[in-house]
């Protein structure tokens, strides 16, 4: 697979990628650290899963640097790790 450093190259606005951290690892909710995710202006948005709401939410500079709004949903690990260290399109998972 050809995964592209997320510091290096971003995604194309608005496509849907799959990302990946090391800090994402989770032994029982993600143990691959992967998410879905897609690049809105100069910010990553992904779906996290929360142990905390029992859902999937949206994570993002713009939704969890303002006034720590989800610093009750998700570990502080994950809120510094908001970017991805690589990602690769979903369609040459496909190919």
């Amino acid at each position: 697979m050809n995964w592209k450093n997320y510091k290096e190259e971003k995604p194309e606005t608005g496509k849907e990628v799959l990302a990946y951290h090391p800090s994402w690892i989770d032994d029982d909710s993600n143990p691959h650290g992967t998410r879905i995710g897609f690049q809105c202006d100069d910010d990553f948005v992904s779906a996290f899963w929360s142990d905390y709401s029992d859902c999937y939410i949206t994570i993002s500079h713009a939704e969890c640097d303002e006034e720590d709004n989800c610093s009750h949903l998700i570990d502080e690990r994950f809120l510094t790790s908001i970017e991805p260290e690589k990602w690769i399109e979903l369609t040459s998972l496909i190919d």
